[in-house]
């Protein structure tokens, strides 16, 4: 489920990654806007929006692999896994899985109606750390 949030902890990371340190102007600045965006978000037009992300949010494909975040339940990514096994085994994939309990969004934004993508990445580097798994299967199997 996708939930903005307006703690002022997460503000404050985000402040101090944007500007290379802490500025409490730019901590209530950005979290009076985050706060007005869950607002936005509550409207009608705002949850438009909301369902559109679904549609411009990029899912990469990158040297015939597919890079995605996916979000469940634990009962959800129990089955997920079970399938998920169950073609590694078979031969057909080689995957590679981070759970994270938060996710991280960026944006490249030209036009904030219809031309921008949005990029969605496990917290605490999920692409990069799901890879490492795929790497030590790799290693393990004697692959590169």
């Amino acid at each position: 489920m996708l939930k903005l949030s307006t703690a002022l902890s997460k503000i404050g990371l985000e402040v101090r990654a944007r500007m290379g340190g802490f500025r409490p102007l730019n901590v209530l600045n950005t979290w009076i806007r985050t706060s007005l965006g869950y607002l936005y978000f509550k409207t009608k037009k705002g949850k438009v929006y909301l369902h559109s992300l679904i549609d411009m949010s990029d899912t990469l494909i990158i040297d015939g692999r597919i890079n995605t975040v996916i979000s469940g339940n634990a009962q959800q990514r129990a089955q997920l896994e079970t399938a998920l096994d169950h073609m590694e085994m078979t031969g057909e994939i080689i995957y590679g899985l981070y759970v994270s309990k938060e996710s991280v969004m960026s944006c490249y934004v030209k036009d904030i109606h219809q031309q921008h993508i949005h990029f969605v990445d496990g917290a605490e580097g999920g692409y990069t750390k799901a890879a490492g798994v795929i790497k030590q299967k790799n290693a393990i199997a004697g692959k590169k």
